[in-house]
């Protein structure tokens, strides 16, 4: 993670963000206040969908249920289904 001031961020904009872009880094940009968190649009996004499929409980179980399935090596293959179009 990179914590600089808003005057630095500032002076090379498009360099900090390029290397966010590249490292998939985070940013926190310490100010008066409230400090602001930049990253990158596809962490935020994995982000968001973790989040919403670890808030609702039943989907929060099978995925716990998954894993130890997973650890104990007692699952099932299965194929992929194709996708259709709705």
């Amino acid at each position: 993670m990179i914590a600089l001031n808003f005057t630095t961020l500032r002076a090379n904009m498009k360099r900090w963000f390029d290397r966010l872009s590249d490292d998939q880094e985070t940013m926190i940009v310490t100010r008066p206040g409230e400090n602001m968190v930049i990253l990158p649009q596809s962490v935020y996004d994995s982000l968001m969908e973790s989040a919403w499929l670890l808030g609702n409980e039943a989907n929060r179980s099978h995925l716990e249920r998954s894993i130890r399935q997973l650890e104990a090596h007692t699952g099932q293959p299965h194929e992929l289904a194709e996708a259709t179009d709705a």
